[in-house]
């Protein structure tokens, strides 16, 4: 059993930070002060979800602490719209029902075209799609509207609308493009909500065949918008000082900034901080919001793994939120809009009355300092297919690490696309610094009834908390199809340089009596998601191999229920993989951890259970091979939940390089370790055992013991002692009043204190820290605990300080002087 003591349980969804900031080494440059100070992101967000899930009826809600919106895709009717009352803080927004949309007053939208004395109205559509998806900005679209006149008679054109809603503003575009000439037309897009109307007429005159017609209206905050001052925003590169174009897009919302092109050849191992200057300037008395999408204009270097961020000029990573959302996809024989490659960083900042501030933005490739970093964000799926939300997160910018489809849309599973770390690459026998090949997915709760039927979740939102680059951090919300049970899932991926894992929380909470016939909260191995086999099964504890059994395959039943996962630190490993990659490119094997368990189960507590499920991997289209899994199981006298019951576990989901002359990276304990226990369980225990961490803080409190989470004490300094620990690991510090003047110091065999410092020349480039809706800042790091054996278990000390900066009166800067 697992007990408190080695994971404090009050820390989840309060503690979580909403953005990521950091704090930095050394003085201020004169005439510069805290220009962080004049901006805000406050409480804005956005999200955007399927009320009845993706299996459900069509109702795509949109929610932010502003208003919220709820939309039949199917009749494109418009239900409900209404601003939203004293509004939830982001992290626990993602968990609110669907009432906070369907309490709101009923609204409606017409969509409207009229050609010469006849009136087309729109009564239907097909194919909705998520286009970008994030903390600021929702924006999606219906494909394929349909237009009848009163008597039922099509309008001879197709037609397409796009929603775009960021935390203030709610704007629709209509466009429609006519299969044959029209003579004497307009457009119209008419919104009514309780006393608001809004009217928008587009363009009048007479339409040509195929050709585009656009009409947008803005129906939030309804107020007619002005043309921005064109000195509201200013770009300039940040050699030259060479001024970048700014354009302001009126239907989304947006000024537009194109990165220069950078076309330079790119070491893979080497890291870059691709950077561009702005100055936001707020003459006026009132505050003033500001939406910036940064998008890319040379191919998009490293788009796999790429961490968008705002710094102030001396460098310090502010804190400030920016959004990523990004798409490579496309068939070539079917290309469409919003495919192919793009990125768009977006962010929402509301600056001051009176204020000029100067920012730094960048976007980190490959490495965060000499470490290489970790990313999180929504990969656009238009051009791939289904076209809903879909998560991808990375370790470097060498292709996938792991994937999200909180929805499940692609009929898989919610976990998805694990692949290996800096090993031999996919269809290679030497490739490196690129994709390497995919090991299958695995699922959180599955849930089926005594029909034999899953309950899928749905009202599936998403909170993303951290992009990286030291510590993703994103949150998945929902409840069964069948309003039973309540799911939250947080994922989070760490910079590190020896292999692919990922932190996985779930909280499961039973509402009413739930009968099932089978029940997993957690699976390495998907039901439709398993298309790897290995041969060997083993698990074990802290005190080593418990058992090693031979690999079932098949059979859509279970072939071993009820193993106990007793011990401190219950492991499983999944080993002796069977590679299909025919070119001699690496193959892995698989771990799981379970770090913290707590349950209540039909009435009383429960330990972790295990169980082997034989799989036969049948997607759509594609049959795979048979072969098992892992999942964590309800004891087997267990058959109905009661209202009350929960689990709440962290597991740490593992995948290894599977043979030593695979791994090209530099963690030597990782390599040594595969020269002598490559293939088999071994790699998997010395994870399990190796961050098996013991915490004792001396200065601060401890908010959560895996990753280690601790909130400085009220001078803004912590002390702590570590024992244990392998690679880089993740060290966060909480409850700080500056985003600035910090360092983190160890201290060493010879009773003096040493600062880390992995920087790799961007300045402070190495930390990333994260601001709560209070206003706190908290920084994480990325400590190297690989150590001799003689110092594997010394406790090592840690401690976080607080370092003075000054600041002047003034901080504004003179382009001259800056660019």
């Amino acid at each position: 059993m697992i007990g408190k003591n080695t994971i404090t349980s009050c820390l989840l969804l309060v503690v979580s930070l909403s953005s990521f900031v950091n704090t930095a080494y050394g003085d201020e440059q004169d005439g510069m002060v805290d220009s962080v100070s004049r901006v805000d992101q406050g409480s804005d967000y956005t999200f955007m979800w399927w009320a009845h899930g993706w299996r459900g009826e069509r109702v795509r809600c949109v929610q932010t602490n502003t208003y919220g919106l709820a939309m039949d895709v199917q009749t494109v009717a418009v239900t409900h719209f209404g601003e939203i009352n004293n509004p939830l803080p982001y992290v626990q927004a993602v968990s609110q029902g669907n009432e906070v949309i369907f309490n709101l007053p009923p609204a409606k939208l017409e969509l409207i075209v009229e050609v010469g004395r006849d009136k087309y109205t729109c009564v239907s559509g097909r194919h909705p799609r998520m286009v970008e998806s994030g903390r600021f900005l929702q924006r999606g679209d219906i494909e394929d509207l349909v237009f009848q006149d009163s008597a039922g008679t099509p309008l001879p054109a197709g037609g397409r609308l796009e929603i775009i809603a960021w935390p203030d503003r709610l704007a629709f575009l209509l466009e429609i493009v006519p299969r044959e000439d029209l003579s004497n037309c307009r457009a119209v897009i008419r919104f009514s909500a309780g006393d608001r109307v809004v009217e928008q007429v587009g363009i009048v005159g007479n339409w040509p065949g195929n050709a585009s017609q656009a009409v947008h209206a803005v129906v939030f905050p309804g107020t007619p918008e002005t043309a921005p001052s064109k000195d509201l925003v200013q770009a300039f590169e940040a050699q030259s000082g060479k001024a970048v174009p700014v354009v302001y897009d009126p239907v989304r919302g947006w000024h537009g900034i194109t990165m220069p092109d950078r076309r330079i050849k790119r070491i893979p191992s080497k890291a870059y901080l691709d950077r561009i200057h702005l100055r936001l300037n707020n003459p006026g008395g009132t505050p003033k919001v500001v939406r910036l999408m940064l998008a890319d204009g040379d191919g998009v270097p490293g788009i796999t793994g790429v961490v968008p961020m705002l710094r102030d000029m001396q460098g310090h990573p502010t804190g400030l939120d920016v959004q990523v959302s990004k798409n490579w996809h496309r068939k070539e024989t079917a290309p469409t809009l919003y495919d192919g490659l793009w990125l768009r960083a977006l962010t929402h900042i509301r600056l001051a009355p009176q204020a000029v501030v100067d920012l730094e933005y960048g976007r980190a490739i490959n490495k965060w300092g000499k470490v290489p970093l970790a990313s999180h964000a929504q990969l656009c799926l238009i051009g791939w297919g289904t076209d809903q939300l879909w998560d991808q997160a990375a370790i470097g910018s060498w292709g996938e690490s792991i994937c999200y489809d909180p929805d499940i849309c692609l009929n898989r599973s919610m976990i998805d696309d694990m692949r290996p770390l800096m090993v031999t690459a996919m269809n290679s026998k030497d490739g490196k610094w690129t994709w390497t090949n995919n090991v299958g997915g695995g699922d959180f709760l599955v849930y089926v009834g005594t029909d034999g039927q899953r309950r899928f979740l749905s009202r599936m939102r998403t909170a993303y908390l951290s992009h990286g680059p030291n510590l993703t951090e994103v949150v998945y919300s929902g409840i069964s199809s069948d309003g039973h049970i309540n799911a939250t899932m947080r994922v989070m991926t760490p910079r590190c340089d020896d292999l692919n894992r990922a932190y996985h929380y779930f909280r499961y909470d039973v509402v009413k009596p739930t009968p099932f016939s089978r029940l997993a909260f957690y699976q390495v191995g998907a039901d439709k998601y398993n298309d790897h086999q290995f041969r060997k099964l083993a698990r074990g504890d802290e005190t080593g191999l418990l058992e090693e059994w031979p690999a079932p395959q098949g059979g859509l039943t279970y072939h071993r229920e009820g193993i106990s996962c007793g011990g401190k630190v219950p492991w499983f490993s999944l080993h002796e993989g069977i590679s299909k990659d025919e070119e001699g490119g690496a193959w892995a094997n698989r771990g799981l951890v379970i770090r913290y368990w707590q349950a209540r189960l039909a009435g009383r507590e429960a330990p972790p259970v295990a169980a082997c499920y034989g799989t036969e991997d049948k997607r759509s289209n594609k049959q795979g091979p048979d072969s098992c899994n892992i999942e964590l199981t309800a004891p087997s006298d267990v058959t109905l939940l009661q209202p009350g019951d929960y689990v709440e576990a962290w597991v740490e989901l593992l995948v290894l390089p599977q043979f030593a002359k695979d791994y090209y990276g530099p963690n030597k304990g990782l390599r040594k370790d595969l020269e002598a226990n490559e293939n088999t369980w071994k790699p998997v225990f010395r994870q399990a055992v190796g961050n098996d961490m013991q915490i004792v803080v001396k200065k601060g409190r401890l908010l959560r013991a895996y990753p280690p989470h601790v909130e400085v004490d009220a001078s803004g300094n912590a002390e702590l002692s570590l024992t244990g620990g392998l690679g880089y690991v993740p060290l966060t510090f909480a409850g700080l009043d500056d985003y600035r003047g910090g360092e983190l110091a160890m201290l060493g065999e010879d009773g003096a204190w040493s600062v880390i410092d992995q920087s790799s020349g961007y300045r402070n480039d190495f930390w990333q820290i994260g601001r709560d809706e209070s206003g706190k800042y908290a920084i994480t790091f990325n400590v190297d605990l690989d150590a001799p054996e003689r110092l594997a278990r010394k406790p090592r000390v840690f401690r976080y300080s607080r370092v003075a900066t000054r600041s002047t009166s003034s901080m504004l800067v003179k382009p001259s002087s800056t660019f």
